[in-house]
């Protein structure tokens, strides 16, 4: 009984302590969408080519907007986040070289940017950008792999920073 106990106090200990890695793969070819969750396809082959006429949007209450401007300040101001490895490989091209030789020049101005929003949820412990131009053809492949590392503690804690702002 002992020994089961030890156990369970072990196995409780590993999974609210020790960070677990969730690996994610979001990969855009060609208008295919795909995600993965430690290689599973969770979204495969998502076509985005059908046209379909817009649906009528309803407003977004202020209410929302407002929750969401409190919660992102207060994920800012965490002692506590989740640590991230994120790795961005885009191959693209437009039918003018010229188009694509200046996006490419915003495109590394552009992802600091992305990078800062990141870093105000989680902790960036590593970040890499590969961008390739493909002059004088239309091409787009993005493809973002990250690892996630979260502790069950980490998401109690924020769970209780969140909702106690509200």
């Amino acid at each position: 009984m002992i020994k089961l106990l030890i156990l369970f106090i072990l196995i409780l200990f590993v999974l609210v302590f020790i960070p677990i890695p969730l690996k994610i793969k979001i990969n855009y070819i060609n208008k295919a969408f795909s995600l993965k969750i430690y290689n599973l396809n969770v979204i495969n082959k998502f076509n985005l080519k059908d046209n379909k006429p817009p649906l009528e949007r309803k407003k977004k209450s202020s209410f929302l907007i407002n929750n969401f401007k409190v919660n992102l300040k207060s994920l800012k101001k965490l002692k506590f986040k989740p640590h991230i490895k994120i790795k961005v490989k885009l191959i693209y091209g437009l039918d003018d070289a010229a188009y694509t030789a200046i996006t490419y020049g915003l495109i590394p101005t552009l992802s600091t940017f992305i990078f800062a929003l990141i870093k105000n949820i989680f902790v960036v412990k590593k970040k890499e950008l590969h961008v390739k131009p493909v002059f004088n053809s239309f091409y787009f492949n993005l493809e973002i792999s990250s690892i996630i590392y979260i502790s069950l503690a980490k998401i109690i804690y924020m769970y209780i920073k969140l909702f106690k702002h509200s």
